[in-house]
């Protein structure tokens, strides 16, 4: 699984060199970052993808889940890592900073239920985690719960 993702990972890197610079090269290269709209999509895919790569490592290294009780497991949401949670504890941590219309300061939630299953939306019917406050459009007012109420799932150091 590693390999694959390794391998993913350098094929997301070596489709966004130039034709005929694949070869490795010697010298004193100063690079500067293209401001284009191509150049942030590729951004960011290139730093999700290695977020959900270090994400996918941890997960395997991480002991399992030794609490009593039902539990959420670890999961890559597609954005962030969210590891297992107590079944009706609502984890929150940062929003990832590499989407560009997303401000980093602010929460995202995930809600592990009752039954100790991963809130699932009622029309998407998939696992949903709650990145509405990402947006740097969103209103930013203070939250509506404590943040000390919840479980935190990972500290900030750990994301960045």
């Amino acid at each position: 699984m590693r390999g694959i993702i390794l391998l993913c990972l350098l094929g997301v890197l070596s489709a966004h060199w130039p034709p005929g610079s694949r070869q490795p090269f010697s010298g004193n290269v100063t690079m500067k970052p293209v401001e284009t709209e191509n150049h942030t999509s590729a951004d960011t895919e290139l730093k999700s993808t290695i977020e959900e790569y270090k994400c996918l490592k941890r997960m395997n290294s991480s002991p399992p889940y030794n609490e009593s009780g039902l539990y959420c497991k670890r999961t890559w949401d597609g954005r962030r890592c969210w590891d297992d949670s107590p079944a009706g504890s609502l984890g929150w941590q940062y929003c990832p900073g590499y989407f560009r219309d997303f401000d980093e300061k602010a929460i995202a939630t995930k809600n592990c239920t009752e039954s100790g299953q991963w809130f699932v939306h009622p029309h998407s019917q998939k696992e949903w985690t709650n990145y509405t406050l990402c947006a740097s459009t969103a209103p930013q007012t203070s939250p509506p719960f404590n943040h000390d109420d919840f479980q935190r799932v990972q500290t900030d150091k750990e994301n960045r």
